[in-house]
């Protein structure tokens, strides 16, 4: 997995390689993956805040929230995962380790 502010030359990854997209704005892909020769982009639209992230109501932890969900909390610059499906759950970074935990 590498990080990128832009999409990257295909000759600089293997096929099946994962990138996070650095200078990502609102709408932008969370990731690209290398599939054979394309770039195809991963997690569309779901850059939040801290503080949406740890708010409960917040659409983030109401609206499509499944466990293995991945966001991008754009304050501290991390993908997080969700734990489970229900507005409580945590949201967990890449490791494992909670993160935040809706409130």
């Amino acid at each position: 997995m590498g990080t990128k502010s832009s999409i990257p030359a295909t000759t600089d990854y293997p096929e099946g390689a994962i990138v996070i997209n650095s200078a990502r704005a609102f709408g932008d892909p969370l990731l690209w993956n290398l599939v054979g020769t394309t770039w195809v982009p991963l997690g569309g639209s779901v850059n939040f805040t801290t503080t949406e992230i740890e708010d409960i109501t917040n659409a983030v932890n109401t609206s499509d929230k499944y466990e293995g969900k991945q966001i991008f909390n754009e304050t501290t610059n991390k993908a997080l995962f969700a734990a489970g499906s229900t507005a409580g759950n945590v949201w967990r970074d890449a490791v494992g380790v909670t993160q935040h935990t809706p409130a």
